[in-house]
């Protein structure tokens, strides 16, 4: 694109900002040392390859740590920032996002989106605009109907956003986002539908440090008759003594994200999950990437399925695992919980029962749903007739 620039000098101090692989927009005449255009990198032997191998996670962490890869991780986060908030490319992306998990068979999509108070999701162009809080929310809008006018097949497909801030946010800060978010929910009813904090949470605050503004916005939403669902991003961690989850639960999240440790460890918080009826995200290949767990079989997904807690599979940051869609995380649990038809069909139909769809959506997806299923097995059921003659 226009205005694309690439930082493509090596650091001697490592430490130093930015990193080597930082893209960002600039105008002409506006170019910082170092920055070089896009254009003409990628003409360059190797560059593709290179800058690849900067802004997604390889095999670089395969010995790492959780806190390791995070690092990493946190590398690729930086070096995409700039780009990521130039409002013609964002809509590009959420362009490719739609076709990418239309193209793996989703109907719905959920996306925690970055929206935050003193700049926080901010988008800007070449022209000096800036677009925050309500004007964010209204670009993926735009975004979504600019993608359904398309193609008459999009027509059936829904998408809501679930407005998230970071975890390394001071309790002062969080309470200022999450008031941020329940004018969102004002303002969009229909498509705002849910809080989250994001981030790595071992090395961030606890949900703990939250507890009173989540529980003060609570009763003033109880006043105003307001509802913003918590979908928090609580137990993706190996520390026995990470009980975020446990506030989560107490806070009636009716899904969590990542959610394994404590339901895995403590046998109260697992039963008090499954008597609510609360959903756990699990996103398989970030939880192995990130070293959470060494492999996809010993993943405590499937025991937790298996012991009656509610699971849907989730991605979590493809793009920054190399991979796009959700149909490598299916496979690979697929694979490695030796599933069948009976329980994929569980889980695909619990992504539209623990979705944030209002009642008459979620009945009207369901029933789609339920027809393209059938379908499915007709289609199926006809091609092993064909093999077996």
């Amino acid at each position: 694109m226009e205005g694309c620039y690439v930082y493509w000098t090596d650091q001697q101090d490592p430490k130093a900002a930015p990193l080597k692989g930082t893209i960002a927009f600039f105008n002409e005449g506006d170019v910082p040392v170092g920055y070089s255009p896009a254009s003409v990198l990628v003409s360059q032997a190797g560059f593709t390859e290179e800058l690849r191998g900067l802004i997604t996670s390889n095999t670089k962490v395969a010995d790492l740590d959780s806190y390791g890869a995070w690092d990493v991780f946190s590398g690729v986060f930086a070096r995409i920032g700039g780009i990521m908030e130039h409002r013609p490319f964002y809509i590009k992306y959420l362009l490719n996002t739609f076709d990418v998990h239309f193209a793996n068979g989703l109907s719905h999509l959920e996306i925690r989106a970055l929206i935050g108070t003193g700049g926080m999701g901010d988008l800007t162009d070449l022209d000096g605009h800036r677009w925050s809080g309500s004007d964010v929310v209204a670009t993926y809008l735009e975004a979504f109907e600019t993608w359904k006018s398309l193609s008459p097949s999009h027509s059936n497909f829904t998408f809501k956003i679930i407005v998230s801030n970071s975890r390394s946010a001071p309790p002062r800060k969080h309470m200022e986002d999450l008031a941020l978010a329940m004018d969102l929910r004002r303002e969009f009813p229909d498509f705002v539908v849910g809080f989250d904090s994001v981030s790595e949470e071992d090395t961030n605050h606890r949900t703990l440090d939250y507890v009173d503004v989540f529980l003060n916005s609570k009763e003033e939403m109880k006043k105003s008759g307001l509802t913003l669902p918590l979908f928090l991003h609580d137990g993706e961690s190996q520390d026995r003594n990470n009980t975020d989850m446990v506030d989560a639960v107490l806070l009636d999240c009716p899904r969590i994200g990542h959610g394994f440790n404590d339901a895995f460890f403590f046998p109260a918080v697992r039963d008090e999950i499954k008597a609510k009826g609360t959903a756990l995200e699990i996103c398989p290949i970030s939880n192995q990437v990130l070293r959470y767990v060494e492999s996809l079989e010993s993943h405590p997904g499937v025991a937790l399925a298996l012991d009656g807690v509610q699971i849907t599979l989730s991605n979590d940051d493809p793009g920054v695992f190399g991979y796009t869609g959700v149909t490598y995380d299916w496979w690979g649990v697929t694979m490695a919980w030796y599933l069948d038809l009976r329980s994929l069909k569980t889980l695909a139909k619990n992504s539209l029962i623990f979705s944030a769809l209002n009642q008459t959506e979620k009945a009207t997806s369901i029933e789609h749903w339920e027809q393209e299923w059938n379908a499915y097995l007709a289609l199926f059921a006809e091609s092993a007739t064909t093999l077996v003659v």
